[in-house]
């Protein structure tokens, strides 16, 4: 599979359309999942978003998060979610692009990960304080970090795990 620089627009266009589909389904399993906390997700979708970003690039990955955050958006209807969701996916995908970009294949992608969901639940954390007018809710800061540790470690693990054989099927096929 060339890559997507080479790739025709129909094909970058099946590729963000087939991973943001995916993105959008664990997005919606996801949100019948109970929470352990406010705010407190695995981060499924995420995945997705990171993959997209190890196999195809910024170009590729900024797509798949965008159709995913809007039609997310428009399924839930919930305008606060909707926000959340774009001010931490959006602060997520912009330091995990730096620190890819700075380290390049020397950084793994449970790193990448765990930066990104760290960065996300404080740029949703830092929305919400924006909104409400309250900075008592820092206070939740340290549940928020150590939640977006863990998952997103798992989700990077998996992430990494995938585009690993993603990587070896494409190889297999121009092989």
């Amino acid at each position: 599979m060339p890559s997507p620089s080479d790739s025709s627009p129909a094909g970058r266009i099946l590729i963000v359309g087939l991973l943001s589909g995916l993105a959008l389904a664990l997005n919606l399993l996801e949100g019948g999942l109970p929470l352990p906390a406010p705010g407190v997700k695995p981060g499924l979708a995420n995945a997705v978003s990171l993959m997209a970003l190890l196999l195809y690039g910024p170009r590729i990955a900024w797509s798949v998060l965008a159709v995913r955050l809007l039609l997310a958006g428009l399924f839930s209807g919930n305008l606060f979610a909707f926000g959340c969701s774009v001010s931490g996916g959006i602060a997520a995908m912009t330091v995990m692009m730096g620190l890819q970009r700075l380290f390049g294949r020397d950084i793994t992608a449970w790193a990448l990960s765990a930066a990104g969901a760290v960065t996300h639940n404080g740029a949703q954390l830092l929305f919400v304080i924006a909104l409400v007018g309250s900075r008592a809710l820092l206070a939740y800061l340290p549940l928020l970090i150590l939640s977006g540790l863990a998952s997103g470690l798992a989700v990077g693990l998996i992430a990494g795990w995938a585009a690993k054989r993603l990587e070896g099927i494409r190889g297999e096929r121009n092989g």
